[in-house]
């Protein structure tokens, strides 16, 4: 790597367990989230194609999320290896805002804007989410995340326009 080049990582925080986040819980919602975002990353990055009908037809099949598709209930882990592993597990904790990249690179870090509409769209709020919202910068809707979102029905454009006239752009 030259001198004078840095390699720039983005780094973003999600709502929920790394396994709902996956998509591995039902609802898939918290999944479906993040996949539509690394879609959309992925898509304006490089000249991969993807099968956005699938996607869309495969996104229909969920349940609409309101008031926003990241405000869904957290779902509790399933299997009994996955509730020891939380007890018990090793726990790296990750501070938003603090972590450090890796040598030779720069971060920018952020936390997607399902974090946000989790913690206004669920009662009681979600108390793991603020101190991502007060250190970070969020991550608003891309154009090809929100085509997603509401060709879908995930979401309606009138609900992502009220959302963020709310809570800011």
């Amino acid at each position: 790597m030259p001198e004078n080049s840095q390699n720039i990582l983005k780094q973003v925080w999600f709502a929920g367990l790394h396994p709902s986040i996956i998509g591995a819980y039902s609802p898939t919602a918290f999944g479906d989230v993040s996949l539509c975002w690394m879609i959309s990353e992925v898509s304006t990055l490089t000249s991969l194609e993807f099968d956005t009908d699938f996607l869309f037809h495969r996104l229909k099949g969920d349940v609409p999320q309101l008031p926003s598709w990241g405000a869904v209930p957290a779902p509790p882990p399933t299997l009994l290896a996955d509730k020891l592993m939380y007890m018990f597990g090793p726990k790296l904790k990750r501070t938003p805002g603090k972590s450090a990249p890796p040598a030779g690179y720069v971060t920018n870090e952020y936390y997607h804007h399902s974090v946000l509409e989790r913690i206004v769209g669920l009662k009681g709020g979600y108390p793991s989410g603020i101190p991502v919202v007060k250190r970070l910068p969020k991550l608003p809707f891309t154009k090809m995340e929100y085509e997603f979102a509401t060709k879908s029905g995930l979401i309606t454009p009138e609900q992502v326009e009220e959302f963020w006239k709310l809570h800011g752009a």
